[in-house]
């Protein structure tokens, strides 16, 4: 069952997203632009038969978490995209009051998420593994290899990139190669950007689920 939810971040922008009930483990979903939470679906959907209460959101600006149109992403600045980890901070929380613990919530992002996703990891050290589609090394000032440099030796993350898609696969290179313990690469080819992948390869949602715990 898929129900929706809102929350606030600490800059008082209301957050949308779709609560899939699952287990007693939790995994947060952040998408990529121009895309909104129900890129996510077909993921979340196979994350609840692993077990997880999943939470995907439409980040600031995008699709509900528009602020009754007052947010729009295509509009931000390099600082306004930056404040989106706000709304990654705000779905930690509102998935603790469900009961979730760093250790037992997975981050999963595509694009300017992955980055998310990958900076989450860091500055949450129990939290085991993030998987990345199509990250960066800096998106709009989201940073990424300083986080896989900060990993803890517990976390794993995932980095996965397409050739057609070559600034993302470069810079998917660096982060594995700058924490080869802790970073895996999975290189796909012409596969397209983010959760387009899933499109054009049918198998890396179940590849990537073997990643999780």
């Amino acid at each position: 069952m898929v129900e929706r939810v809102t929350f606030q971040t600490q800059d008082k922008v209301t957050i949308v997203g779709d609560l899939y009930d699952g287990g007693s483990r939790f995994a947060i979903l952040f998408h990529m632009m121009p895309e909104t939470k129900e890129s996510w679906r077909d993921f979340a959907e196979a994350l609840v038969q692993k077990g997880y209460t999943v939470l995907a959101i439409d980040e600031r600006g995008h699709g509900e978490s528009t602020m009754g149109g007052a947010l729009d992403y295509r509009k931000f600045s390099d600082e306004e995209q930056q404040a989106k980890r706000f709304d990654v901070e705000a779905a930690f929380a509102y998935m603790e009051l469900l009961g979730a613990k760093e250790e037992t919530t997975v981050v999963i992002g595509a694009s300017i998420g992955a980055n998310f996703a990958l900076r989450f990891l860091a500055e949450h050290p129990k939290s085991p593994v993030a998987i990345a589609l199509s990250p960066g090394l800096d998106y709009r000032g989201v940073k990424t290899k300083d986080a896989v440099e900060h990993l803890s030796l517990s976390q794993k993350a995932i980095v996965v990139a397409s050739t057609d898609d070559p600034e993302s696969y470069k810079d998917t290179q660096v982060l594995v190669s700058s924490r080869p313990s802790q970073v895996t690469g999975v290189f796909l080819e012409k596969s397209g950007h983010g959760t387009q992948m899933f499109l054009k390869q049918p198998m890396l949602i179940d590849q990537l689920l073997t990643y999780l715990p």
